[in-house]
């Protein structure tokens, strides 16, 4: 299975995001952990610290879930969640200049200035 992915580096981190958005089945039929640890790799793989995945709950909110280079998972990534608010952005997920991404460490609120995201 092909998986699109985009690559970007925030503050130092570098960071893989999945849009599940835009591929529902990526995080249903993928095992992440697996697929982090190879495209992480900076040999064999991309090369990053680590991969977030972007998608919508059951309440159409949207998520993010960062599972680093080795496989395990982290309940948030600052970095990583300015990367992923500016995706969001460029992709028209929110119409709005201030909007929340859900963390396994709780919601966050985005605020965007100019295109660039704060938190």
């Amino acid at each position: 299975m092909s998986v699109p992915w985009v690559r970007m580096s925030g503050a130092g981190n570098e960071l893989i995001i999945l849009d599940a958005i835009a591929r529902p089945d990526l995080a249903a039929r993928t095992d992440l952990a697996a697929l982090a640890v190879a495209m992480c790799d900076p040999e064999t793989g991309i090369g990053a610290d680590s991969l977030l995945i972007l998608s919508r709950d059951a309440r159409d909110a949207m998520r993010m879930r960062v599972i680093n280079a080795d496989g395990g998972t982290s309940a948030m990534c600052g970095n990583g969640l300015r990367c992923l608010a500016r995706h969001a952005v460029e992709h028209g997920y929110v119409d709005d200049a201030m909007f929340a991404i859900i963390t396994d460490a709780g919601p966050r609120a985005i605020r965007v200035n100019d295109g660039i995201a704060s938190v």
